[in-house]
């Protein structure tokens, strides 16, 4: 694989009534494929998925500015980050993961 783009599907509720919502994530291109219009071609076919499909809305989250190439615009802030102190973050490899059966994870 030299290119990816991925429609994820969602619906969303506003005031009650449900909306099809098509997420544009996963998008990247192997840097020695880049710059060949690739990422055009897979932005082509989402937005003709979008008509077909018949979604209310494209979102996208992700690098600033880079959409905009396509003609997308951020039209609310996303502020989902979260920081960590540096001094708060262990000085050893700490994260054990249990089974995915088990759904759940195990920190110290």
């Amino acid at each position: 694989m030299v290119a990816t783009l991925n429609l994820i599907p969602m619906i969303w509720s506003l005031e009650g009534v449900p909306l099809s919502v098509a997420e544009m994530g996963l998008v990247a291109t192997h840097p020695e494929y880049r710059h060949r219009g690739l990422q055009r071609l897979l932005n082509t076919e989402f937005d003709k998925r979008l008509v077909e499909d018949g979604y209310d809305f494209a979102a996208i989250e992700g690098i600033p500015y880079f959409y905009r190439q396509f003609g997308y615009e951020y039209s609310v802030t996303l502020d989902e980050w979260a920081a960590i102190p540096f001094v708060k973050l262990p000085t050893q490899a700490t994260l054990g993961i249990s089974p995915s059966n088990q759904r759940r994870f195990q920190w110290p």
